[in-house]
């Protein structure tokens, strides 16, 4: 792939507008593996019938063969770490990187999930000795109902509950905090960090080019199609214009065949009310997109596309050509 610009120069530009962001999230989840002899005996028969206690200990702790000590809880945690990734998630740019300034407004949108999360953690612990007693009482029913002999039974629970984390240790294992890096101008200065900084530094432009690419070539497409079914195409084609808007304002692409692309794409703003003069034009820029992957060698889905793409290639032979008699 030629980038047309060396790579210090690349690194450069990395260092000035791109952080590397890693979340740490996450905590000992309380739960328990079911031991295979209570399996086995739930699978060959009981003595007697489910109560509804156990009905619903079993409902509302037991998944997968897991046991979960406060599975309501946990169901609450999960929501906020979910939450927290995505925020990181949709910002980033490409692979862990995203622009510095997007960096800022992630950082105050998961000190809002880290808050909710430790206060979260702080209501159960409150909770946490009534949490462990409905759960061991739960236990214990559920463990004599499967016809083991009673002493048998309370072994089972014993080593069982001893396995869980105590209240100590639960409550230190959460984190939730951002990792965040510059990217570095210069190579590390241990022996053979060079090439591995030209190397990381090539597949950063590499994956950031293709990224940029597919992006813009799967909402061309998908706009494509609905023209061809006769769909609305406002909203997917203000999507794929801000992109490209995007691609020119964060000043972090810098290849010219790149920049002049997502700038054709742009100017499709003035044929948004115009459908056919927007289906013209979005066919040649999607045909651009495509000699662009193709001279990059990115990869697209051509499936995707509602005509050939010898049409499409062929609208732009047309175009390049009248442009040559006309100069």
């Amino acid at each position: 792939m030629n980038t047309g610009m060396n790579i210090t120069k690349k690194a450069e530009i990395f260092a000035s507008h791109l952080v590397e962001v890693a979340p740490h999230i996450g905590r000992i989840k309380p739960s328990l593996l079911l031991p295979k002899e209570i399996l086995e005996k739930r699978r060959l028969g009981r003595k007697k019938g489910i109560s509804d206690a156990e009905k619903e200990f079993v409902a509302q702790n037991i998944s997968v063969g897991k046991l979960m000590l406060m599975p309501d809880e946990e169901t609450e945690l999960l929501k906020i770490e979910y939450k927290a990734r995505h925020i990181c998630k949709r910002a980033l740019l490409v692979q862990d990187y995203m622009l510095y300034d997007n960096y800022r407004s992630v950082c105050e949108d998961f000190d809002v999930c880290k808050g909710e999360y430790f206060a979260m953690r702080d209501q159960i612990d409150a909770r946490w000795d009534e949490l462990l007693h409905r759960f061991s009482e739960g236990l214990k029913e559920y463990i004599s109902s499967c016809g083991i002999p009673k002493k048998k039974a309370a072994e089972i629970h014993r080593s069982m509950m001893s396995q869980m984390p105590t209240r100590k240790v639960w409550y230190h294992s959460f984190q939730f905090w951002l990792e965040v890096r510059e990217y570095p101008v210069q190579p590390g200065s241990l022996p053979g960090m060079d090439e591995k900084w030209m190397e990381r530094t090539e597949n950063l432009v590499k994956s950031l080019i293709s990224e940029q690419v597919s992006d813009l070539f799967d909402r061309s497409a998908a706009i494509l199609q609905n023209l061809s079914m006769g769909k609305s195409i406002t909203k997917k084609a203000t999507g794929l214009i801000n992109t490209a808007g995007q691609i020119l304002n964060h000043a972090v692409v810098q290849e010219p065949d790149m920049l002049e692309t997502a700038q054709k794409i742009t100017r499709l703003s003035s044929y948004v009310q115009d459908e056919e003069a927007f289906a013209e034009n979005l066919e040649l820029y999607t045909a651009d997109l495509i000699r662009l992957a193709d001279s990059y060698g990115i990869y697209l889905d051509l499936s995707s596309l509602p005509v050939s793409v010898d049409y499409l290639m062929s609208l732009g032979e047309n175009t390049n050509q009248t442009t040559l008699e006309t100069a």
